[in-house]
């Protein structure tokens, strides 16, 4: 059994259990936004960059008029990630997005900013701050081993 951790608590779970939460904060109304954080598992023996890489091809993919407006490198606890924003057409109106995948250990680490307008330079700075007080946990900066 491995301990599962969340905010509230802890449970036991068997070991070949996944998490595949997600976690979402919304920001007060009035600023319009929100940070969704998912969680996958590293495929074994595939580069890290490359599937990176290819996750992000599937999101181009899987969204009706997908338009990337800007990457940048950002540094995440000493590990320079890219910072992916963009927009696309959802039934319910346009949305803009910023989001950073970080590998942590084993899991890849998926942050998501979303608007349903185009983001102020307030919230892109917003944006820096959050990402940049990420600190993993010491537990899963380790590889894991089988």
């Amino acid at each position: 059994m491995i301990q599962q951790r969340f905010h509230e608590g802890n449970i036991s779970v068997p070991n070949s259990w996944v998490d595949d939460t997600l976690t979402v904060l919304k920001a007060p109304d009035h600023e319009g936004h929100n940070l969704v954080l998912s969680r996958e598992p590293l495929p074994r023996g595939i580069d890290q960059g490359h599937h990176l890489e290819a996750q992000r091809k599937v999101i181009a993919g899987a969204l009706d008029e997908f338009q990337e407006s800007g990457r940048q490198t950002v540094v995440i606890c000493h590990e320079p990630c890219l910072l992916l924003e963009y927009s696309w057409q959802s039934p319910e109106g346009p949305m803009f997005q910023a989001n950073l995948m970080r590998v942590v250990g084993q899991t890849v680490l998926s942050f998501t900013f979303t608007s349903g307008r185009p983001f102020s330079a307030a919230q892109r700075e917003d944006i820096r701050e959050i990402l940049a007080s990420f600190v993993p946990a010491p537990e899963m900066e380790r590889p894991t081993r089988s």
